[in-house]
């Protein structure tokens, strides 16, 4: 998929369907023939495929989902055996892809799998205590996508306790990062050695540099704008 293309789930004859098209709006091609009402679209970083999931009722009257894959031109329509490929997070080097086992399940799992679906990890290096859950709203990849920032959540009354680990790419875990239950969003550097995140201390948000090997923190010294607020960041690349 090019720079100057768009690709979106849309509705024909109360169907839903998957289809690209370019920035003007010409050539409008639709990806998805079945018409199985897809409701979710993981574009890959490199732009080479597309993964969606879609549902669908079967003749019993039961209803099913699936997980397909298919390159962004619509050809090699796939079947993904996932158990179900729910909020994936693909790391950036294209290889490997963290995602849920989905909405349905009462105790939701934590599987790491290349993209393609195969060499599926169960991550039960990690275990949860009671009232405690998988948070792959704010999970990434390292830069080399070799590890993987998991967020386990705490909810008694309210959610507000967690923890968080680096897991390699086979399920492992490698450290446990030091408790903040402040830190937002996290961008990891492009050596794979610090994690940049947002901190909130008196109502005033912060940027925070995390070492992964030593531990330490930083703050950073930047002159904030007055009622600031920080929604995405990331590092450049080297150069």
């Amino acid at each position: 998929m090019s720079n100057d293309q768009i690709i979106f789930i849309g509705k024909e004859g109360g169907k839903s369907y998957i289809y690209l098209t370019n920035l003007d709006g010409t050539v409008l091609s639709k990806i998805t023939e079945t018409g199985k009402q897809p409701f979710r679209l993981y574009p890959s970083y490199d732009g080479v495929d597309i993964y969606w999931e879609e549902g669908y009722t079967s003749n019993s009257g039961s209803y099913s989902i699936g997980t397909w894959r298919s390159q962004i031109d619509g050809s090699e329509h796939v079947e993904i055996d996932w158990k179900l490929f729910y909020q994936p997070v693909f790391s950036l080097s294209g290889q490997h892809v963290a995602y849920m086992s989905g909405p349905f399940d009462e105790d939701p799992e934590l599987y790491i799998s290349n993209v393609d679906g195969t060499g599926k990890i169960k991550v039960d290096s990690i275990e949860l205590g009671e009232n405690e859950f998988f948070d792959n709203r704010e999970m990434s990849w390292s830069t080399n996508g070799e590890e993987l920032l998991v967020r386990i959540m705490g909810c008694d009354e309210v959610c507000d306790q967690y923890k968080e680990y680096l897991v390699s790419v086979d399920g492992v875990i490698i450290i446990q990062l030091p408790e903040d239950n402040g830190r937002g969003r996290v961008a990891w550097s492009p050596d794979n050695q610090v994690l940049l995140y947002k901190q909130v201390t008196d109502s005033i948000p912060v940027f925070v540099l995390l070492d992964t090997i030593s531990m330490s923190t930083q703050v950073l010294e930047v002159d904030y704008p007055e009622n600031s607020y920080f929604r995405r960041w990331l590092w450049l690349p080297m150069q």
